[in-house]
This record gives C-alpha cells, sequence and structure tokens, in this order.
C-alpha cells in the first residue's frame, strides 16, 4: 500500500517537474542545453524522494519491529549515503548555473565540468532504481530476489 502510494506521489510529482520545464523553456525560449540542465534537476528531486521515503519508514516502521544487525546497519549506510549524495547534488547543480569561470573547492571551472559532475553522481544514484524499475517487468524474478533465504542476497537487499 505504501510502496504503491509513494510510486504514484513520485510519478506525478516527476512528470510536473519535467512539463513545468518544457512548458518554461517554450515560453522563456531557453535554449537546448539550458533546458536540459534544468530538466536534469529530475534526479535531484527522485533522491530527495528516495531520501524522504526511507527517513518516513525509519520513523515510522522500525521502531515496532525487531531487526537484524544487517538490516539496521543498511538502513543506516543508505539513508547517510543518499543524504551524502544530496549534498553534493545540490552543490555540483548550484554550481551548475553559476558564472561561466567560478571557483568552487579550490577548483576554477566552467559550469559544463560542474553539470558532468552532477550527472555522474546523480547516475550513481539512480543504479538501485532503475535496478527496481527492471525488475517490475519481472515479477517472479522479483519475488524470487525478495524471497531468497540466501545470507548475501539478504544483506544485498538491506542497503
Amino acid at each position: 500500500g505504501i510502496l504503491a502510494m509513494f510510486r504514484i506521489l513520485e510519478w506525478h510529482i516527476v512528470t510536473f517537474y519535467l512539463l513545468a520545464v518544457v512548458a518554461f523553456s517554450r515560453e522563456l525560449v531557453w535554449g537546448v542545453v539550458y533546458t536540459v540542465e534544468v530538466a536534469s534537476g529530475v534526479f535531484w528531486i527522485f533522491n530527495f524522494l528516495h531520501l524522504s521515503l526511507g527517513l518516513l519508514e525509519a520513523w515510522s516502521v522500525y521502531p515496532g519491529i525487531h531487526l537484524s544487525g544487517t538490516a539496521v546497519c543498511g538502513s543506516v549506510f543508505t539513508l547517510l549515503a543518499r543524504f551524502l549524495i544530496l549534498v553534493y547534488q545540490t552543490l555540483y547543480l548550484i554550481w551548475t548555473f553559476g558564472p561561466e569561470d567560478g571557483t568552487y573547492l579550490g577548483i576554477k571551472a566552467d559550469s559544463d565540468f560542474w553539470w558532468w559532475q552532477y550527472i555522474w553522481l546523480s547516475i550513481l544514484c539512480m543504479i538501485p532504481w532503475f535496478f527496481d524499475a527492471c525488475l517490475q517487468f519481472y515479477p517472479a524474478l522479483q519475488t524470487k530476489i525478495y524471497t531468497s533465504r540466501s545470507n548475501f542476497v539478504q544483506s544485498f537487499l538491506n542497503i
């Protein structure tokens, strides 16, 4: 129930954002490069939404159940990693729209450099989402993976 509701909410937020970018692009006559840079903010939205879901899950579900050590460590690791990636995504995306020859963190680079840093970091963050999206096409495989009794698979799923 909650995961299905999250997917619907995620779909609406991401779709609204992308449609708003297209509308602003047409009305304000943005260039293609600028439009793509603004549209890439969708990766930030995905990471923020999944971080929010993880925090809500930890706040609402975990106090009432007993979890193994790997589940607790995996959850904490995931939340901290997503938060750290969100901070760097925010910095890189802001620096993308900064001055052409800006100096940040002692690095003098143009906005394209920072945008590519943002893209590579965002792709790294989206790997679990792509994995989950691919499993949606094969429900039997998804069930087999999620109900596996292998300690290795269960440890991987806790991350």
